[in-house]
């Protein structure tokens, strides 16, 4: 559309002004699944440490234990904090079944726990404990975390086919993968490392295949070539993740590593807790996007992607354009360094979510919405969406969200 043109719409729209009425709320239907990938250590697992996890908006810890005397303890505890664990059976394999008939009746146990980054030889063999569990019980998730795309994760080159291959042979419930994609030069300049959205192509596109959901990262603990995280690096990478259908998110790590510590050009200064134990800078910033997105949970637990498309000067590869719109939004405007704009569903409600790609500077947003368009509020509240500015500001990685009923 023209800009004129564009301008004109806008000024309609937003010439009909109702005064705010009575507001109202979204209601989820459940919990988002918020995954501590590396939780806390066994040694950790008191009530008080897994309360703070649990304040730090964190409702499951991938730990394991080396006994079963030990995880009985510690998913006491965890049901006294009211967060969950996902872990492993102590034992042989050949008492597998044993153990997940005992490890099942835990009421704070959420899924096990069997593998990170496998390459394709690992995966038959994985498959095979995935059967052998869900013999026993198939009501706990099987959970097994996925590379990311890089070459050594291309089957004829696709990395659709890298996943497509794992399922076919190990029948999980959920779709996990980590890709970090926020990278620091040697002179403290960050920038997006290339990816992310061609990866979550590829993962959407296994998603609707296998019909299964889908489990997204972001990374908390400073090494490599990677910083300590902003709110809006991290609100970024789950806002990013959500957008395309993610129907649980994860942090990697809640508990520093000494195996990371040193890597490249970052030492490890921590995660979200310190070698210390003592909660670092990090913490109160993944509390803080946690406790936005669990509040927001009624957009996108459940939801699930009509389409995602990108606006900007230069949309990243792998990703389409933004083309038409739908009905109830006749004009939509980014800035050069563009946006994620996915449109959900779940039953007859739609959700427009608008995601600023850059990280670190606001985006300048012109939007035209119809009569019966509401902006979806921090606190889940729904407000007529012409009450406002049609130009407004996302900040740096953050989601603007809009919805109507069909």
């Amino acid at each position: 559309m023209k800009r004129m043109d564009f301008f004109k719409v806008v000024l309609l729209a937003a010439a009909t002004v109702f005064p705010a009425v009575a507001q109202e709320r979204l209601q989820a239907d459940g919990v988002l699944p918020i995954v501590a990938h590396a939780g806390l250590f066994t040694e950790d697992c008191s009530v008080e440490r897994l309360l703070e996890l649990k304040e730090c908006g964190i409702n499951v810890s991938l730990t394991f234990a080396p006994d079963w005397e030990t995880l009985d303890k510690i998913l006491k505890n965890a049901q006294k904090a009211g967060v969950k664990l996902g872990t492993g059976a102590p034992g042989l394999p050949e008492e597998l079944e044993k153990g997940v008939q005992r490890l099942m009746k835990y009421p704070a146990f959420d899924c096990y726990f069997l593998g990170d980054e496998p390459h394709a030889d690992a995966f038959p063999g994985l498959g095979e404990t995935v059967k052998r569990i869900q013999s026993v019980d198939t009501k706990h998730v099987c959970y097994i975390n996925l590379l990311p795309k890089i070459p050594e994760t291309l089957i004829n080159g696709s990395y659709v086919e890298f996943v497509d291959s794992f399922l076919r042979v190990a029948p999980v419930q959920v779709i996990s993968y980590d890709r970090y994609p926020i990278g620091e030069d040697e002179n403290g300049k960050r920038f997006l490392i290339d990816g992310l959205y061609d990866n979550l192509e590829d993962v959407l596109v296994c998603s609707r295949k296998h019909g299964l959901p889908f489990w997204g990262f972001a990374l908390a603990v400073p090494h490599g070539p990677y910083p300590v995280p902003t709110v809006g690096e991290l609100k970024l990478q789950q806002y990013s993740n959500l957008a395309y259908g993610a129907q649980g998110i994860q942090y990697f790590t809640y508990m520093p590593w000494h195996a990371l510590d040193g890597m490249g050009g970052h030492t490890t200064r921590g995660s979200i807790l310190g070698f210390d134990g003592k909660r670092t800078v990090i913490y109160d910033r993944v509390k803080r996007v946690n406790d936005e997105i669990q509040t927001l949970a009624g957009v996108f637990l459940g939801s699930k992607p009509v389409w995602v498309r990108h606006t900007g000067k230069k949309i990243p590869k792998g990703t389409k354009i933004l083309g038409a719109l739908p009905e109830q939004i006749p004009a939509l405007e980014t800035g050069d360094s563009g946006a994620v704009v996915s449109l959900l569903e779940r039953g007859n409600r739609r959700f427009l979510v608008i995601v600023n790609r850059d990280f670190q500077n606001p985006m300048k947003l012109t939007i035209a919405t119809g009569d019966k368009v509401k902006r979806v509020q921090k606190d889940a509240t729904l407000v007529p969406a012409n009450v406002y500015n049609p130009t407004t500001e996302v900040d740096p990685g953050d989601a603007m969200i809009y919805t109507w009923m069909e």
